[in-house]
């Protein structure tokens, strides 16, 4: 089949597919350029189509909470990783510390709700999502602090849920907020359950202890 089609007399190439190690060393490309094009990142990502073998090793899940599983620090600019979704778990409300935060679902389905941004919180007042959604495999999400906060969630009571993160640039500390009063809190110090496929106990545990956890 031809990699191109006539449209209105216009010869328009087909999206391109790339494969999971195409879609790491063309994130690497973009983000080397410095200045993050939204729409590139979300292209790169929606090129992708999920396929477990390509990822499962970074898979890993803890019963008590997701897991965040780091896959590439990138060049500096980027985090790449895995979160890891059991049933019935969730993010806090959350900021991202001024970064970029682009998400592909890659199994199960997981609900976002997205909140006022960090600089409309009123402290003392409750906090409402203004949007609520679903999103099935293959769906790419984007947001930033000037978007909204929001909260992730795994609502099946059968089906785990994997998503893939893109952070720009890294962050360690983002903030928490509380739904009944809007209060923003530290969330403590971001670490990850494992990195390239091997688990990190110890600072998994140390930072689990951490009641602000998001």
């Amino acid at each position: 089949m031809s990699s191109e089609t006539e449209n209105n007399n216009k010869i328009i190439e087909a999206p391109k597919e790339r494969s999971w190690e195409q879609v790491l060393e063309d994130l690497r490309a973009e983000f080397d350029k410095g200045n993050v094009c939204i729409e590139h990142v979300q292209d790169i990502l929606n090129s992708y189509k999920t396929n477990e073998q390509d990822w499962q090793k970074y898979a890993l899940f803890d019963d008590h909470c997701y897991t965040r599983n780091l896959v590439d620090v990138g060049n500096g600019n980027y985090n790449l990783m895995l979160l890891c979704w059991d049933v019935g778990q969730a993010s806090s409300i959350h900021t991202h510390a001024g970064s970029h935060c682009f998400v592909k679902v890659l199994d199960g389905k997981v609900v976002e709700e997205m909140y006022p941004p960090p600089k409309a919180v009123v402290e003392g007042e409750e906090l409402k999502p203004n949007v609520e959604s679903e999103h099935s495999p293959d769906a790419v999400l984007y947001i930033s602090d000037e978007i909204a906060m929001h909260r992730v969630s795994n609502t099946s009571h059968s089906k785990r849920a994997v998503t893939l993160h893109v952070y720009s640039p890294p962050y360690l500390e983002c903030k928490c907020a509380d739904q009944r009063t809007g209060k923003l809190v530290p969330s403590g110090a971001i670490n990850f359950f494992s990195k390239y496929g091997d688990k990190c106990d110890d600072e998994w545990t140390t930072n689990m202890a951490s009641s602000d956890y998001c």
